[in-house]
């Protein structure tokens, strides 16, 4: 619950400096540009994309924050799947206010694609990558006593030796 109104108090701060306060040097990547390809960036609309991130991110986590508290059981993941989608938006989206890549018009400058699709290829990478360790995260935990030991399969997948236990007890019963 604490966790939930700290990261929700962090994003709102983010998003007001970033926003309203025009902190653009928060922005990653802005900063270290260059001179003249700082000049082609629409930085208004970007500090205004990630001020709007950053409070939709906020208001989930404090609604999360409210849930706890009244007892409400959240999965994890319902905040982690909305901060995943709404970043990955935002990555997308940020790309429309790069001056270097779009012209006045909104076309594509010749050249331009070949980072918009390493842009993609990192984004489908990150996809994939977070869908693999999920799915490796969610495996069910077996426990089966062998004649070596514990065998702990899942996540965890190991074996305990039947002379390094030195205790067992019963913390819950079925």
């Amino acid at each position: 619950m604490w966790f939930s109104f700290g990261l929700a108090a962090l994003l709102l701060v983010l998003g007001l400096l970033v926003h309203v306060f025009r902190m653009y040097f928060l922005i990653s990547g802005y900063n270290t540009m260059p001179k003249a390809k700082r000049e082609k960036v629409d930085v208004r609309s970007i500090a205004r994309l990630i001020g709007w991130w950053s409070y939709a991110n906020a208001a989930v986590l404090v609604v999360v924050g409210v849930l706890l508290a009244v007892g409400v059981a959240v999965p994890l993941a319902v905040p982690l799947v909305f901060f995943g989608v709404t970043t990955l938006a935002l990555l997308v989206r940020a790309q429309r206010y790069d001056g270097n890549l779009f012209d006045e018009d909104g076309r594509l400058r010749p050249g331009a694609w070949k980072q918009l699709v390493g842009v993609g290829v990192f984004l489908a990478i990150l996809a994939v990558g977070i869908t693999v360790f999920l799915a490796w995260l969610s495996r069910p935990v077996e426990v089966t006593a062998t004649d070596d030991g514990v065998a702990i399969s899942g996540m965890y997948a190991t074996t305990l030796a039947w002379d390094t236990i030195r205790e067992v007890r019963l913390l819950e019963e079925l």
